[in-house]
């Protein structure tokens, strides 16, 4: 398993979390579903949260700003709200 693959979800995850956000925005998610979107919804903020993190940790030993670096590897400044 690569650095990647442990901090990010997998696509098939990533797939059943968009499908379930689907159905809980249509309102047609069942109590399963529902307990499903909730796991998912949790790993997802921790996998982000681990990547944040490490991208935090690669800034401080570049010494560039957090938000520089992610622009400079081209990756999504998360938003806030």
């Amino acid at each position: 398993m690569s650095a990647q693959q442990a901090i990010t979800l997998s696509v098939e995850l990533s797939q059943r979390l968009e499908e379930l956000s689907e159905k809980r925005d249509a309102e047609t998610l069942t109590d399963v579903e529902y307990a499903e979107l909730v796991r998912l919804s949790d790993r997802a903020e921790q996998k982000e949260a681990e990547r944040m993190n490490l991208l935090a940790e690669l800034a401080a030993i570049r010494q560039r700003p957090l938000a520089a670096l992610m622009q400079e590897l081209g990756l999504a400044i998360p938003a806030h709200g």
